[in-house]
């Protein structure tokens, strides 16, 4: 049997027809790859981090957060990750919000890592994301409660439950608690 590949347009095209309509497939190397369905936790932890976000774009104006863009990481065979939030610094504001696949590269990515294949993938995930030029790949791992910050030319950064996720070089200015992060409805 041969394996067709399909480009990011074909893909694009076609992700309705897949499971849960494509929420979580993505393309790699041309192949459709469907993740695991998130859990739960996963949305809470993408809204608590978005409040912040909110707040800082507020104040700063300086650029917006994108959720569950496309960001097309190779070409030929084509791959397109979904990262939770993609962070967009200068340009026109919002422009990328309507966009299934981004037509800019984003500064900073939040991957969250819910499911063993996940984290298995991270590390060629921040690869990938690098060599497109994304200066911060961030690793929330919903496992162990902690945030990794793989920052283009920096040793990776780990944040723990009690202590400030730092983002000055990235996104001046933002932090953010990590114990925020990963609240509880019932921590409200």
């Amino acid at each position: 049997m041969i394996d067709i590949l399909l480009t990011a347009e074909e893909f694009m095209d076609r992700r309705f027809e897949y499971q849960d309509e494509g929420r979580w497939s993505e393309l790699h190397r041309g192949q459709v790859v469907h993740l695991p369905p998130e859990e739960e936790r996963y949305g809470k932890v993408v809204m608590n981090i978005s409040k912040y976000l909110a707040n800082y774009f507020q104040l700063q104006k300086n650029g917006y957060a994108c959720f569950h863009t496309g960001i097309k990481v190779s070409e030929r065979p084509d791959t397109i990750y979904f990262p939770a939030i993609s962070i967009f610094l200068g340009g026109k504001l919002f422009g990328e919000t309507d966009h299934e696949i981004a037509d800019r590269v984003p500064k900073v990515v939040f991957e969250l890592l819910f499911s063993e294949s996940k984290v298995r993938q991270f590390p060629q995930r921040v690869e990938k994301y690098s060599q497109l030029g994304i200066t911060s790949v961030l690793g929330i791992d919903l496992f162990k409660d902690c945030v990794s910050d793989h920052s283009t030319g920096e040793m990776k950064k780990e944040f723990g439950r009690g202590e400030q996720m730092v983002l000055d070089k990235n996104i001046p200015g933002f932090k953010m608690p990590v114990d925020q992060i990963f609240l509880k409805e019932e921590d409200f």
